[in-house]
């Protein structure tokens, strides 16, 4: 479905229709992430500077 809306790459999370008319509920799927010191795998990143 989010191709024939041309929202590639998105996910549909939600879709309510009504008479006339109709929404659609879409969002960016989060990525997973690695520590690059433990090497974890999360979906939260922060970004912190050293230099600050």
């Amino acid at each position: 479905m989010a191709n024939v809306l041309g929202v590639k790459g998105w996910m549909v999370y939600k879709v309510e229709t009504g008479t006339d008319e109709a929404d659609v509920y879409v969002g960016r799927p989060k990525k997973e992430a690695r520590c690059p010191h433990c090497g974890a795998v999360t979906r939260h990143t922060g970004i912190k500077s050293s230099g600050w």
